[in-house]
């Protein structure tokens, strides 16, 4: 299964499960407004507490807990990664040919979620690639993603301000929409730094800045650069992401 039906198989999964959840919802919903007010005030309930549910498993949990992820719901990760143009295909594409990541190379990815680089990439070419991110839930996703798929990848459960490799272990270290969201932003890219070959690549690939707390291309060029990497650059991939990137 070549990259592109591994992306319409991921959204089809995607929009599947959203149909069917929605669905249930909605008959339910249909079912007890025709009760009168006592349905009616039973569905608001429900979907108050639904939504509340959400909001604390997937955002408020984790953000009270220092080392938690800031997201812990594989579900919802991937509604909004699979509506965001910026997880596609062409996408995929754009970043390896830019980042020059070829085969027989090794590879880590920073803040995996539920695996869509790193088995995408895995599914283009014959890499040695390994993978981290802070939430088993969304490991489980994706080693389940990439077990469906028939690819290798290495998924590891660690805090990307901590890595456990070695110096100098890889050809390529990649963040792809990470970044935004890590608690240490500087420590991150420092660790990803120390675990890149000499001559190896480091890229961040970002959704382009919509808030205050979110930094733009030249926050992150100057960043890498004064890290010590050379040739930094920072490309347009599509109208909502930025890849930048640089050598060791």
């Amino acid at each position: 299964m070549d990259v592109m039906e591994g992306e319409m198989l991921r959204k089809t999964t995607l929009l599947i499960d959203s149909t069917c959840v929605f669905l249930m919802l909605f008959l339910f919903s249909i079912s007890l407004i025709e009760l009168g007010w006592i349905g009616g005030t039973i569905v608001a309930v429900v979907y108050i507490s639904l939504g509340a549910g959400a909001l604390y498993e997937s955002f408020l949990l984790p953000m009270a807990n220092p080392v938690a992820p800031k997201m812990a719901s594989p579900f919802l990760y991937d509604l909004i990664t699979g509506l965001w143009p910026g997880h596609d295909a062409e996408s995929l594409t754009s970043i390896t040919e830019k980042v020059g990541i070829r085969d027989g190379m090794s590879v880590l990815e920073i803040g995996t979620g539920t695996g869509w680089f790193s088995i995408g990439i895995a599914q283009m070419m014959n890499l040695k690639i390994d993978a981290v991110d802070t939430c088993e839930k969304m490991l489980k996703r994706a080693r389940e993603r990439a077990m469906r798929l028939k690819v290798g990848v290495n998924f590891h459960l660690e805090t990307a301000e901590d890595l456990k490799f070695k110096d100098s272990t890889f050809d390529v270290v990649c963040s792809v929409y990470c970044m935004n969201v890590v608690r240490d932003r500087d420590r991150v890219l420092k660790e990803m730094v120390r675990v890149t070959k000499p001559s190896g690549k480091v890229a961040i690939y970002v959704p382009k800045p919509l808030m205050s707390h979110m930094l733009n291309r030249e926050n992150y060029a100057e960043k890498l650069s004064d890290l010590g990497l050379k040739d930094v650059r920072a490309d347009d991939i599509n109208l909502t992401s930025l890849l930048i990137y640089g050598n060791k």
